[in-house]
């Protein structure tokens, strides 16, 4: 009977074990490995890149911020929803690149050089809701086919970019 009892435990140590595995293998599946990011130009943007570094000119016409769970394993965050286009791009209206950034914009500013270090990813609703596309729609943009979600790395976790440069690169 005994015997049966240091079975039990060890089968459900086992089962336990799995599942945390599973939950961090799937938790890298869903963020990527967090490994330098590779500079890319705002017109060479696609999904499924892993770690980017994009330089451009954000655009705030309007103040978004959305409910978003990167994972299924992870809680609810507040996340602001911006397009980004090349840099100095200020009259643009096509959006390729819609960045989920933990950070809010400055409220005073409707344009921005920014350097965002992320993921790129398809456009789902989960990621991205249809009011959000229709509140930038409704304001004269546009989204083509090949649009992608750029979802910033957390800045709560640690960054492995340390002093992202808004320079130009040369």
């Amino acid at each position: 009977m005994r015997a049966g009892k240091h079975i039990v435990r060890w089968v459900v140590l086992a089962v336990a074990a799995t599942a945390a595995v599973g939950m961090v293998a799937s938790w890298v599946g869903m963020r990527g490995c967090a490994s330098e990011p590779r500079e890319v130009a705002v017109q060479d943007l696609a999904s499924g890149q892993g770690l980017v570094q994009v330089r451009g000119t954000a655009h705030y016409p309007v103040r978004v911020a959305q409910d978003y769970r990167p994972s299924l394993l992870s809680g609810s965050q507040v996340v602001w929803v911006f397009p980004l286009f090349p840099p100095g791009d200020t009259l643009g209206r096509e959006i390729r690149i819609l960045v989920l950034s933990y950070t809010e914009p400055d409220p005073i500013l409707s344009f921005e050089m920014r350097a965002i270090v992320g993921w790129p990813r398809k456009p789902t609703r989960r990621r991205v809701a249809s009011t959000v596309v229709e509140a930038f729609e409704t304001l004269g943009y546009r989204f083509p086919a090949d649009w992608v979600v750029l979802e910033e790395y957390p800045p709560e976790e640690h960054s492995p970019v340390t002093g992202a440069s808004l320079e130009a690169p040369r």
